[in-house]
């Protein structure tokens, strides 16, 4: 069993499948380029890889638009796990904590009128005191995904490194630790295409080899970030289960 996160994202990348089924360049069972054999017209087949491009293009994005948003829901179920366990505030990774605090620290920086920073100030005390007060334990409304979740961007590799540690997943260490260190520098390829085909770059071109490439390597990606949330949850709400098998 996986994590809700992890279940929801496998479908979602049936949508990339199928538009990517529609690529006529895509060999079939056979191995066959399909459009080669069903339009030999230079015309026809000049059409056929506009097409290609225009769908792999457009699977490049999807696919990390649904990288991003696995992403997020993962920590969002796992700051709900996390609640729901209610372990003491002191398990809690400190820059979660102080991630909460910067919330009402940004505006301080832009205020230079005392009176102001003062109301400020007393807002900010008045309302994240509790995670700081030892021996409280986790409830509702402590934690704010949201403020998690409004720090993710682009998913590449340095990215999804700090966003992750924002609720105490050291991801590079734990792919050390399962024995595969370079996966997570694999997905910055397929964010640098994304990116390109963002900004309009004509040259952002993905072939259907790339694309199984790409969805071969954000599979094995999540599952593995996946496994790796699951056990800095267990750690936090000091369980003797994981919240879903690995």
């Amino acid at each position: 069993m996986s994590s809700e996160s992890l279940i929801a994202l496998r479908d979602r990348l049936a949508e990339v499948q199928l538009l990517i089924a529609g690529d006529p360049l895509r060999p079939t069972a056979g191995g066959q380029d399909r459009d080669r054999i069903s339009s030999p017209d230079p015309a026809s087949h000049g059409e056929a890889v506009a097409l290609s491009n225009a769908l792999n293009r457009a699977a490049v994005v999807l696919a990390c638009a649904h990288l991003e948003g696995f992403l997020e829901d993962l920590v969002v179920e796992a700051i709900d796990l996390i609640v729901s366990a209610a372990p003491p505030v002191e398990r809690l990774p400190l820059i979660l904590r102080a991630l909460h605090a910067e919330t009402y620290l940004a505006p301080l920086e832009q205020t230079r009128d005392r009176n102001a920073r003062a109301t400020k100030i007393q807002a900010m005390f008045e309302s994240e005191w509790t995670l700081w007060q030892p021996g409280n334990t986790v409830s509702s409304g402590m934690l704010r995904a949201h403020a998690v979740t409004g720090e993710m961007s682009n998913p590449g590799s340095k990215e999804v490194r700090q966003f992750l540690n924002l609720i105490g997943v050291d991801v590079v260490s734990y792919f050390v630790k399962v024995g595969t260190p370079g996966l997570l520098k694999q997905i910055d390829s397929l964010v640098m295409k994304r990116n390109g085909v963002a900004h309009g770059e004509r040259s952002a071109i993905a072939t259907h080899e790339d694309i199984d490439r790409y969805l071969a390597t954000l599979r094995e990606l999540a599952a593995a970030v996946d496994a790796a949330v699951a056990e800095a949850v267990q750690q936090v709400c000091e369980s003797t289960d994981l919240p879903w098998a690995v």
